[in-house]
């Protein structure tokens, strides 16, 4: 999975299929759950990326009903920002609010700085394009606290 995303992020479009198809089959014959999980929502990542929403949509339906015990939690939240950016993007609040939900579930069992700035830019930008502008400033300014709050902890490190 790890030699995917890197692929992925790399932008190796072919390799990084390649290699999450690779570790879905070896999770799948092993009866992996956990590794299934992950393999599916990097697939679904993958297909969206791409522009298959459909493909897309087909790996992830699991995101609703994620086991928090079994399931790469990571990759679950990036998947849920994902598809909740991905949907506001296209107009579609509702379906953006449905993943905001599901990643605001998911961030309760993180403590990740850059998740929580990430959480709360989408929410507030569903927000915004819903008119409601109070609570999109309040998710805005959050999003930027975390973002602030982080680059002090970083500053912070002293490796010398």
């Amino acid at each position: 999975m790890t030699l995917g995303n890197l692929y992925l992020q790399k932008e190796d479009m072919a390799t990084a299929f390649s290699y999450y198809s690779k570790a879905k089959k070896v999770s799948d014959t092993l009866k992996v759950n956990r590794g299934s999980e992950t393999a599916n929502l990097s697939l679904a990542i993958w297909h969206l990326k791409n522009g298959d929403l459909q493909s897309a949509l087909a790996y992830a339906k699991g995101l609703n009903n994620i086991n928090l015990n079994n399931t790469n939690l990571d990759v679950a939240f990036n998947a849920a920002i994902l598809f909740g950016d991905y949907f506001m993007n296209k107009g579609q609040t509702v379906r953006a609010r449905r993943y905001a939900k599901i990643a605001t579930e998911l961030s309760s069992n993180t403590h990740s700085w850059q998740k929580l700035i990430e959480l709360h830019r989408l929410i507030g930008d569903i927000f915004a394009k819903d008119g409601n502008y109070r609570k999109a400033a309040e998710h805005l300014q959050k999003s930027q606290f975390y973002a602030d709050s982080l680059a002090i902890d970083l500053r912070r490190i002293d490796i010398d």
